[in-house]
């Protein structure tokens, strides 16, 4: 039994085809093949999660993909999503934490995800159209939630009398 292999082009390292990913390709006479990538599977996720063009550029796919499924409008591209970036000096505007793309090198945990941008629309009932939507982090994303303004409110409240107390 014959086992392919190939080098990787980053590592430069002999693997089985198993560790590299294929991609579908159709000719012009739609006939369908599969190509095999340059980089094993390990050096393209590590360089994957490096490239921050390659997050937005994904990012913005994703976002898109998610507002047609859900019937929304989306005019978000990478230009609006870099100046809004910009504008916010690569910070969450709620949490005033440094946002960061990627896992990091020991792959997804709790700190990097946290960090990690996140469109929040303003208006639920609107797409995802530059007026309606902000960059902030995922912690702030999810703590926001579905939550009213008036709810909002009630929890600062809250949480201001239990600080009183404890202090």
């Amino acid at each position: 039994m014959r086992v392919d292999k190939k080098t990787c082009s980053s590592c430069k390292v002999e693997k089985d085809l198993s560790d590299f990913n294929r991609r579908k390709v159709k000719n012009k006479g739609g006939d369908v093949y599969y190509l095999y990538r340059g980089q094993c599977r390990e050096c393209y996720n590590v360089n994957r999660r490096k490239n921050k063009n390659y997050s937005m550029t994904h990012w913005i796919y994703d976002i898109k993909r998610r507002a047609e499924k859900r019937g929304f409008e989306c005019d978000l591209d990478i230009q609006w999503l870099k100046e809004t970036l910009k504008e916010n000096n690569n910070r969450c505007p709620v949490l005033d934490i440094p946002l960061s793309f990627g896992w990091g090198d020991k792959g997804v945990n709790w700190k990097t995800w946290n960090n990690s941008p996140s469109v929040d629309r303003i208006d639920n009932k609107f797409g995802y159209l530059k007026w309606n939507c902000d960059v902030m982090s995922q912690r702030a994303n999810c703590l926001k939630g579905d939550a009213t303004y008036q709810e909002t409110k009630q929890i600062h409240r809250y949480l201001e009398k239990k600080l009183l107390l404890v202090r």
